[in-house]
């Protein structure tokens, strides 16, 4: 998918999702970058890459009273490797 030229038409067509997830602070592990839209290639966006994976966010929403809502995260606990083997309980470990 090409980002570049999607962002650049009048009308973009299509949806690009991008996902960050970021450790506590307290947590000795690295920004993690996913995304669920494309063609199952990995996207760069704005120097960083972001890899395929099947994760989804849902719940987002804007009150004027009161807290929102908590947002859910969804997120694949299988990978495939190169190879096409499958790697679970990636999120879990």
């Amino acid at each position: 998918m090409q980002l570049q030229a999607e962002s650049q038409k009048l009308h973009p067509d299509a949806l690009v999702q991008l996902y960050e997830l970021r450790p506590p602070a307290s947590v000795q592990a690295a920004v993690q970058r996913f995304t669920g839209s494309g063609n199952g290639l990995p996207l760069t966006f704005q120097g960083k890459v972001y890899e395929p994976w099947a994760i989804e966010a849902t719940g987002f929403e804007s009150r004027t009273e009161g807290a929102p809502a908590r947002p859910t995260l969804s997120v694949s606990n299988v990978a495939m490797l190169p190879d096409g083997r499958a790697l679970r309980g990636v999120f879990t470990a």
